[in-house]
């Protein structure tokens, strides 16, 4: 696929068709999920839904060490 045609399918600017490419080589499905859980996870714990530091040191350090 030309990448004008993956940054249509995907909805994204042809700018960032790289990045989805070197990610997509990267990190499979499980990892992927997990990143974007962790993330959500630490976003919670942002915004004072879920408050405790556990949670906190947990996600940064998983977020960081790519696991």
């Amino acid at each position: 696929l030309q990448q004008s045609e993956i940054a249509s399918a995907l909805k994204i600017g042809g700018f960032f068709i790289k990045d989805y490419t070197n990610a997509a080589k990267r990190y499979n499905l499980q990892q992927t999920q997990k990143a974007i859980h962790l993330i959500h996870e630490y976003n919670l714990n942002a915004i004072g839904l879920r408050s405790t530091i556990k949670l906190q040191t947990t996600a940064i350090v998983n977020l960081s060490s790519g696991t």
